[in-house]
């Protein structure tokens, strides 16, 4: 994806929302102009929430929705990653970078207690 934004609805129609990650929604033939700067790697969905991992203007985040769209954290690194995973029973963030063949492993509790206390 190259837009720096996503829509989030329910299949039978009944809810739908775009949650947009900037002051705007991108027009499409501004943002091919600027593939490299903005764009989402990877989506996990979880439980009680979803993470999105995605570049904006150079900065890489997980970004942790909300499945009704509202932010509830924005985790910044800097990492090479591309694709990630949480193991929810012990709080593990993976971060995996295929190309360079590695993975990092960081302990989240503290930012899955916060999620949890922001829905």
């Amino acid at each position: 994806m190259f837009l720096n934004y996503f829509n989030i609805f329910n299949i039978d129609g009944s809810f739908c929302k775009t949650v947009c990650l900037g002051n705007q929604i991108m027009e499409i033939d501004s943002e091919i102009k600027s593939l490299p700067n903005n764009f989402f790697y990877d989506v996990r969905t979880y439980e009680k929430f979803f993470v999105v991992m995605c570049e904006i203007d150079g900065q890489r985040s997980l970004r942790f929705f909300s499945y009704d769209g509202k932010p509830l954290y924005n985790l910044e690194y800097n990492a090479s990653a591309t694709r990630f995973d949480i193991d929810m029973q012990n709080n593990i963030l993976y971060l995996l970078d295929y190309e360079n063949d590695t993975v990092e492993f960081f302990d989240i509790s503290n930012i899955i207690d916060s999620v949890y206390n922001l829905m």
